[in-house]
């Protein structure tokens, strides 16, 4: 027996699990990108909305006040028209009222000229965040794109060396291995003074010493995984996993 060819196996399969799982989220990965693109797109779009309708408000108080101002001299024009005392005091009162009117418009108008000024250097300032951010969002979608390539092209090569692997191993250890893998990530675990890392469960010293001449699988009395000495490099090839 050669614990090293179930340990090569495991690791394969550890690595080709961590593939399949990274390939399985793309696509969450790359609507998450996308939601964000979108929601940095709206925020820019909502500004420069804001802008477009501070300017249009502004032509249309800029209207209103020029309609007042025609308003106040047509009424004016009217004074010398009137006959009776009671017409030119109404009069008097109108032409009191619309200047009132029109300078209330004049301070809405001083008001938007602030607030387009502001604005319209807001917007600049807007557009090239936002050209930051869009370059920013080319570079990850590229950046993801190329990790997903490098992971499938990976996960080909590691299933056809985990072929390789799982016939090295014979059958009654297959079949062990097998039936571990089918509810343990990681069937092969150290030993360590009589004690499985896999579980920290503590069994018999024999047992122990029957891992240690490593001539028949052992495994934990408590969690069922293989045991293997804690001087066995089980872990190498473990850390390199997928961003």
């Amino acid at each position: 027996m050669n614990i090293n060819d179930l340990l090569a196996l495991q690791r394969l399969d550890i690595r080709v699990q961590t593939l399949s799982e990274f390939l399985a989220d793309a696509p969450r990965r790359e609507a998450d990108l996308a939601a964000a693109r979108a929601a940095a797109k709206a925020e820019m779009d909502a500004k420069a909305l804001e802008f477009e309708n501070a300017k249009k408000e502004l032509r249309r108080q800029e209207k209103l006040l020029v309609d007042g101002e025609e308003k106040l001299k047509q009424i004016t024009a009217k004074l010398n028209q009137v006959k009776t005392n009671k017409e030119y005091e109404a009069s008097l009162r109108e032409i009191e009222e619309q200047k009132k009117v029109n300078g209330r418009i004049e301070e809405q108008i001083i008001r938007l000229f602030d607030e387009v000024e502001e604005a319209d250097q807001a917007i600049g300032q807007i557009q090239e965040e936002w050209k930051k951010k869009s370059a920013e969002f080319d570079a990850i979608e590229s950046e993801q794109k190329a990790l997903f390539a490098s992971a499938t092209a990976e996960l080909a090569v590691k299933k056809a060396e985990r072929e390789t692997a799982a016939a090295a191993v014979p059958e009654e250890q297959m079949k062990i291995y097998r039936r571990l893998a089918s509810f343990l990530k990681r069937p092969l675990a150290r030993a360590d003074k009589e004690v499985c890392l896999g579980c920290h469960y503590q069994f018999p010293a024999q047992r122990y010493n029957m891992v240690l001449k490593g001539q028949e699988i052992i495994c934990c009395p408590n969690c069922q995984r293989i045991l293997v000495h804690c001087e066995t490099e089980i872990e190498a090839g473990l850390m390199e996993i997928c961003p």
